[in-house]
């Protein structure tokens, strides 16, 4: 679609641009693309043209789906992606000759544009299962490698950062931890000296001016989220925008693993509220979505030098504490376990350490400088014991592929259990209140100074390394 426009120009609010377009031509929506991706999902995706603001897609397989309904299958995207609006959801999985019965939708020039009564039948058989436990998939067009024994079979020194190997996420999270901060590609979140990746959080206002946080819009322009509301945000009322930016890496388009040992030497971030995002997450929601499919905490301490718990002094989630843990259920019926060290002096926020998990088809142990600190394993009920969801084996949610993740992570609902105190206030926030963000960025002049500085405060990592088992 060739078309002559104007893009006018409404406000400008740190990173955000208000905008209305103004057209003399028609948008007809091209074909859509359906590629089915193994193991299990799908990608849909339509071509980037000129005007187009946003695509939405609308299915249900093997049952016919009304007009302007959302069906079984309801997804919206309002970025593209490398020259195409893409949609993908790995939920989904069909069997041979399931057909799909679908509409899209296409804002485009400031008007909405539909195309109805289509379908779409799945030929091809899904692939065998892998009889190998210890397959690894360095994925490059959904390609599998499989290795077996002990060899290295990624690593990243951190001399430069490799584009082609770590995604910087961009967006404001919400589910399931809904941290008080965006990740952002903001340049000076990033940053590589002597070998060593810095993640430096800072504050919104510092950068986008004094009022932002309470009347200010965000609207991502390289947002990598498929949730809008994960992409653009506009401060309203106790609703404000996050007062803190942040980054976040993954390997999840270049690099996943199923059993292994992976070592991280790192040194963690030192501020209140603050903690470091070591994790392996999981690259197909098989288990369904947010911690239903696994999380595992490859170490962590939260920044604060003291925080223990109000009516029990005994239980310390401060600075001294190390953590290794596996994080599966739901926000409201989490289940953790995990493995802990508490220092007697110093923390574990004042140096480099390597942390290490090894992951096999039986459990997990865990390392910090080569001292082994403890097991997990699934009794014979498994992990998902008490939850909605079932899996195949005991080991189920972590019988599947995961990823890197690498990050600084900022107050949130999850981190920081309600009811603790620093011995000179409580926590600000209760993790089920609307207002927690707000009492967070209300209680400033309480955190604040304890951020002294952007290499105190930043997430420092030498390198990562995995092995095959």
């Amino acid at each position: 679609m060739k078309c002559n426009y104007n893009i006018i120009v409404l406000a400008i609010i740190g990173f955000l641009i208000g905008f209305r377009i103004k057209a003399t031509c028609a948008y007809v929506i091209p074909q859509v693309e359906i590629k089915a991706v193994q193991p299990r999902g799908l990608r849909i995706s339509i071509p980037d043209e000129e005007g187009v603001q946003l695509f939405g897609f609308h299915a249900n397989i093997n049952e016919r789906i009304a007009r302007n309904t959302p069906g079984a299958i309801s997804r919206t995207v309002i970025r593209p992606q490398k020259g195409r609006w893409t949609i993908e959801d790995d939920r989904i999985s069909l069997k041979k000759n399931d057909t799909l019965y679908y509409w899209v939708y296409v804002q485009a020039l400031g008007k909405p544009h539909a195309k109805y009564d289509l379908s779409w039948v799945y030929k091809t058989e899904a692939p065998k299962k892998q009889n190998d436990r210890d397959n690894i998939n360095n994925q490059d067009d959904h390609n599998t490698i499989v290795s077996q024994g002990s060899n290295l079979i990624f690593e990243e020194n951190f001399n430069t950062l490799n584009s082609s190997v770590w995604l910087r996420e961009v967006k404001i999270p919400l589910f399931p931890d809904y941290e008080f901060c965006i990740y952002h590609n903001h340049e000076r979140s990033t940053v590589i000296r002597d070998g060593v990746l810095h993640i430096i959080p800072s504050i919104l206002e510092n950068s986008y001016g004094e009022g932002a946080t309470s009347l200010g819009k965000v609207q991502l322009a390289e947002c990598t989220s498929t949730v809008s509301d994960e992409c653009v945000r506009e401060a309203t009322s106790y609703n404000i925008l996050p007062p803190v930016i942040s980054a976040r890496l993954t390997t999840k388009r270049s690099f996943s693993f199923r059993y292994g040992k992976i070592s991280i030497r790192a040194k963690f971030p030192k501020g209140a509220w603050l903690y470091p995002e070591l994790w392996l997450e999981p690259k197909y929601s098989n288990y369904g979505p947010g911690y239903a499919s696994g999380r595992v905490i490859l170490g962590m301490t939260r920044g604060n030098d003291n925080l223990i718990k109000v009516n029990d002094p005994s239980k310390d989630y401060s600075s001294k504490v190390l953590r290794f843990c596996l994080r599966t259920g739901s926000v409201m019926n989490l289940r953790e376990d995990s493995v802990t060290k508490k220092r007697t002096s110093g923390t574990w926020v004042s140096g480099f350490h390597v942390y290490t998990t090894t992951w096999s088809e039986n459990g997990f142990s865990f390392q910090v400088d080569g001292e082994d600190l403890g097991t997990l394993v699934p009794n014979q009920n498994g992990w998902l014991h008490a939850t909605n969801a079932s899996g195949e084996t005991n080991m189920a949610p972590f019988d599947q592929e995961f990823y890197i993740t690498l990050g600084v992570g900022v107050g949130g609902v999850c981190a920081f259990p309600d009811g603790i105190t620093t011995g000179e206030y409580e926590k600000p926030w209760q993790n089920t209140e609307a207002k927690a963000m707000l009492r967070f960025w209300q209680a400033k002049n309480q955190w604040l100074p304890t951020w002294t500085s952007a290499d105190s405060t930043a997430l420092k990592v030498d390198y990562v390394r995995v092995w095959s088992l």
